[in-house]
């Protein structure tokens, strides 16, 4: 009981964030773009990705009373990578652009609130250790993607482009011969997580 309502808040609450920003509701005001441009941002494409993993998680069990392997896997992949998010603003852009900032309005629900329901369903009550130990591999699947796309335009426009931010976490700060071990490094943190979520479930929620 208690997933199915944690399942069906981040089904609900995700989408809700990602509107306050397409209409321009939110007050925050750091890595932040109103409208469809906010689809730019991991931190949206994240949380709504676990937001559809967690509304098909809840159609699964309230229709056949479990999910099967693949969802199971979307569901790791999905919190894995606001997990990311999470520890990335926490360890990297809240030290950089102000805590208040990165923790306000839809910010907060993004950033933290929602990676950690998501965060705690799966350790808790979603069977992931029932998973084979290599499945933990797609975890790193959003961020490989969402990664590449980010280079690939920073090494085709640099920082900025006719005015708009293409750098918009700002990576580059930290150099150019450093950007792709930070890549690597946000690869292994995805990986990590999908890991300790693997073993936090398999300890805790067995099948």
């Amino acid at each position: 009981m208690p997933s199915l309502v944690i399942n069906g808040a981040i089904a609900v609450l995700s989408p809700v964030a990602w509107l306050a920003l397409l209409v321009g509701a939110s007050d925050a005001d750091r890595l932040v773009t109103h409208g469809w441009r906010s689809l730019k941002y991991f931190t949206v494409l994240s949380n709504l990705l676990s937001a559809l993993a967690s509304a098909l998680y809840l159609a699964c069990r309230l229709s056949f009373g479990l999910a099967p392997a693949w969802l199971l896997v979307l569901k790791l992949a999905a919190t894995s990578a606001v997990s990311l998010t999470s520890l990335t603003v926490a360890v990297l852009l809240g030290p950089r652009f102000g805590w208040d900032k990165m923790y306000a309005g839809a910010n907060l629900w993004m950033h933290l609130l929602l990676p950690l329901l998501a965060i705690v369903d799966c350790v808790l009550f979603v069977p992931l250790g029932t998973l084979p130990p290599v499945a933990t591999l797609a975890a790193i699947v959003p961020c490989a993607l969402y990664g590449t796309w980010y280079l690939k335009r920073v090494i085709d426009y640099g920082a900025k482009d006719a005015g708009r931010a293409i750098d918009f976490y700002d990576f580059l700060r930290w150099g150019e011969e450093r950007i792709a071990a930070l890549f690597a490094g946000m690869l292994a943190v995805s990986w990590a997580a999908g890991l300790m979520l693997w073993f936090g479930s398999r300890a805790s929620c067995p099948a």
